[in-house]
């Protein structure tokens, strides 16, 4: 007869000194499922060693300061332009912010949508990918440093 998922647990702890995940507290010789300091559920599951997120982390957040600085950038020229501050915005600085700010939207969209797939691939194309997140910001900036009014 197979054994309950409660008798593994039991098991497993009869013979480890393991921390609770969500206090601390030493489960060594569990006697129900729940943690008798905090009072969690406790289950016994398989789980990754490495679970493949720095690369995907560090994308997302490098696509994230791409679009925060066109934001950033966009609401500066609509706010001087409003005011009339910024008189005569150059055609390409505008269509160069807008389309940066267009482009790190569908890029950020993408990246999350393909999270489980990039955690699937080896570590150099997860970091060649990565990297190529990391750029971004950078030639934003330079592109519209470059280009922008002076």
């Amino acid at each position: 007869m197979p054994r309950s998922s409660n008798d593994l647990l039991k098991e497993f702890l009869s013979e480890r000194s393991t921390p609770c995940p969500s206090c601390g507290y030493d489960l060594r010789n569990l006697t129900g499922s729940s943690c008798p300091e905090c009072g969690q559920r406790l289950q016994l599951s398989v789980t990754l060693v490495y679970h493949n997120l720095p690369a995907y982390v560090v994308g997302l957040v490098s696509i994230g300061m791409s679009l925060g600085y066109s934001a950033i950038a966009s609401g500066f020229i609509l706010f001087a332009s409003l005011n009339g501050r910024l008189r005569n915005p150059s055609g390409a600085f505008v269509v160069c912010i807008v389309l940066t700010l267009l482009i790190s939207i569908a890029l950020l969209v993408v990246w999350i949508r393909i999270s489980h797939w990039l955690r699937r691939q080896s570590p150099f194309r997860r970091w060649t990918l990565a990297t190529a997140c990391v750029a971004l910001p950078i030639m934003d900036m330079a592109l519209l440093i470059a280009i922008g009014p002076r």
